[in-house]
């Protein structure tokens, strides 16, 4: 996987925001630009053993030496945003009529 990854990332991985913590996590990882970013939202391919440890290869040494940060994203930490997201999310669901106007 990391090779097909590498393939269709010829210049590398600046950003990657990842739901797995599975197999796309590690090929990202090993395509990681230096300064790259990733950003965990969720953790799918352990939902059978989220008390057991994480599986997979462990990257730190590629974290260190490209200088990478990685970032948990908890939807709970933005709760003072959810008004604003209402509009996006009535978007994505179909229940707009025309072009909604968001006030940012």
């Amino acid at each position: 996987m990391a090779a097909g990854v590498a393939a269709a990332c010829l210049n590398g991985i600046d950003l990657f925001i990842d739901s797995t913590a599975g197999p796309v996590n590690d090929a990202a990882m090993l395509n990681l630009n230096t300064f790259g970013r990733v950003v965990v939202v969720g953790t799918v391919a352990l939902a059978d053993r989220f008390d057991q440890p994480d599986i997979g290869l462990r990257h730190l040494r590629k974290t260190l030496i490209a200088r990478a940060r990685i970032e948990g994203f908890l939807l709970d930490d933005h709760e003072s945003e959810f008004e604003t997201a209402k509009a996006f999310v009535h978007m994505m669901n179909g229940e707009n009529f025309g072009k909604p106007l968001v006030k940012l």
